[in-house]
């Protein structure tokens, strides 16, 4: 059965409306009320009520209305009554558009494309319900070359879409292997280290608001060298944990054989955690800084200033090296990987959650190296926090100068790259996660030999 279609968008208050404007021309097969002529069983004129009501009219009508009648029998119009349209709510701001569909429209009022769900009506001659299908169709099947298009095309997009990092490729004399051979375990010489006018006109300076969004500097092969995540990755409720629990931490502890400046700069440094310098002990331990005054298994009591406060300052800071560790377990998942296997020996913990040890740098102001101790394949991670204006980070060997701003994340090769930062004005503090390499190796025999 077809059926007539009205669809339109009518005005509010409008007192009259243009009917045969409103309705769609109705087909040659069909009247009025939609029933097509192929269903029409043919009656006796005897039988035919309407007909015979029809004659009586006409036989009692005046003359010349029976001669026109006699000539052509025209069937009085329908009588058409919309219905008015609900009150508008109070809320809206604008005339809405009101649709009515008498039986199949092609829209609904949310704009969407309407299809019945069958062409017949009932049994009981109601309309179904009508359902909503996306689409239009039988779905096609896609060629081999139009789904690896599509393929290519999600994969590209996917890369493109990490927070929209910029990507920078470096020299091939800067890839990860070279860099590797070129270390030799050895710091890079003074003149490394240029002057900051230097390091403006020689080297590429990225803006701020260019990295405001996140950047990796990789090589040839694709692997990432540097990694400054989105300015805003660490949540400013942290970086006020962290900055209030070094406050306290700093101003209840004072190290009179540790509190040195670092021979890396004019700069205090704090070493929390487990390490190993293999020449000196034959196992890992837990640092100087960390113990304070003790050694042994001793320095685990109630009544040592430097271990409560640093126990203090471990548990304030908790979430923050959750959130390193996830930032790891979600980028670099092989290194993360091999970093949570490393173990420590019994009586000593992983002080930051993936990482054996942190280093807090106060005012911190560098010059040019490479952390020697750490792993050459693994990262270090550093943040920065306090009120200082300046600081960039200088990477030699990429010739690249990155903004570092306060609240701030960045991970890279520290081992076999060659940094620095610019000067700084104000308070600067940093605090770097790291784990040793001859951990690692200690690690490793262990469970070579286990």
């Amino acid at each position: 059965m077809t059926s007539s279609t009205i669809s339109h968008n009518l005005k509010l208050n409008t007192p009259n409306y243009d009917l045969p404007e409103l309705m769609e021309p109705v087909s040659a097969n069909s009247d009025d009320s939609g029933i097509s002529d192929d269903e029409i069983v043919e009656i006796s004129v005897s039988d035919d009520l309407d007909y015979q009501e029809a004659i009586s009219t006409a036989n009692n009508s005046s003359p010349s209305t029976q001669a026109a009648m006699s000539t052509t029998f025209h069937k009085p119009a329908a009588k058409f009554i919309l219905p008015l349209p609900p009150p508008r709510p109070a809320h809206f701001s604008c005339d809405p558009a009101w649709h009515y569909d008498i039986a199949k429209s092609p829209v609904n009022s949310d704009g969407e494309e309407v299809v019945s769900s069958d062409t017949e009506d009932s049994e009981d001659g109601v309309i179904p319900e009508l359902s909503l299908k996306k689409g239009k169709g039988k779905k096609r099947r896609k060629s081999p070359a139009k789904k690896k298009q599509e393929a290519n095309y999600k994969k590209t997009k996917a890369e493109d879409s990490l927070d929209k990092i910029q990507r920078v490729e470096v020299a091939e004399f800067a890839n990860f292997h070279a860099l590797r051979r070129r270390s030799r375990g050895r710091q890079p010489p003074s003149h490394f280290q240029r002057l900051p006018e230097q390091v403006r006109e020689n080297y590429y300076c990225f803006t701020l608001k260019q990295v405001e969004r996140g950047l990796i500097i990789h090589d040839s092969k694709k692997r990432p060298l540097v990694h400054l995540f989105p300015l805003a990755t660490i949540p400013s409720t942290l970086m006020e944990t962290l900055a209030t629990s070094f406050a306290e931490y700093d101003n209840s502890i004072t190290f009179p054989n540790y509190n040195y400046t670092h021979r890396r700069g004019n700069y205090q440094v704090r070493i929390l955690g487990c390490w190993f310098k293999s020449g000196r002990f034959l196992q890992p331990y837990m640092t100087a800084h960390y113990r304070g005054p003790h050694s042994g298994i001793h320095y685990k009591r109630s009544d040592n200033p430097h271990y409560i406060a640093a126990k203090r300052f471990q548990k304030a800071n908790r979430n923050l090296f959750q959130l390193v560790e996830d930032l790891i377990k979600h980028n670099y998942p092989v290194i993360w990987e091999i970093y949570s296997k490393i173990k420590v020996p019994a009586g000593c913990h992983k002080f930051a959650g993936l990482f054996a040890a942190i280093a807090i740098n106060k005012l911190v102001q560098t010059k040019v190296h490479k952390d020697l101790g750490d792993i050459k394949w693994g990262i270090c991670v550093l943040i920065c926090w306090g009120k200082f204006s300046g600081g960039e980070l200088v990477f030699t060997e990429l010739r690249a100068c990155v903004p570092f701003p306060a609240g701030s994340i960045i991970m890279f090769r520290s081992a076999i790259i060659s940094h620095y930062n610019m000067p700084v004005d104000g308070e600067r503090y940093s605090m770097v996660f790291m784990t040793d390499k001859n951990l690692h190796k200690w690690s490793e025999s262990q469970s070579h030999s286990g």
